[in-house]
């Protein structure tokens, strides 16, 4: 299985080697479930801001973050 974002921001975009996928058997682009009505609710709750996660001391914080 070949799982990747697909994406594109501005002059860069993100690929996959074609060859890559066409030895999978099985390949998700993540960045289509985030679209997709019947896996949006599963999304959102796979990948969370790093400020939505919070604890008893308040938001947590990045490494290298101010």
């Amino acid at each position: 299985m070949a799982a990747y974002f697909e994406y594109k921001d501005g002059e860069y975009k993100s690929f996959i080697n074609e060859r890559l996928l066409a030895v999978c058997n099985y390949e998700l682009d993540i960045c289509k479930l985030e679209t997709d009505k019947d896996f949006k609710a599963v999304f959102k709750g796979l990948f969370r801001r790093a400020d939505d996660y919070q604890d008893e001391r308040g938001p947590r914080k990045l490494k290298g973050s101010a």
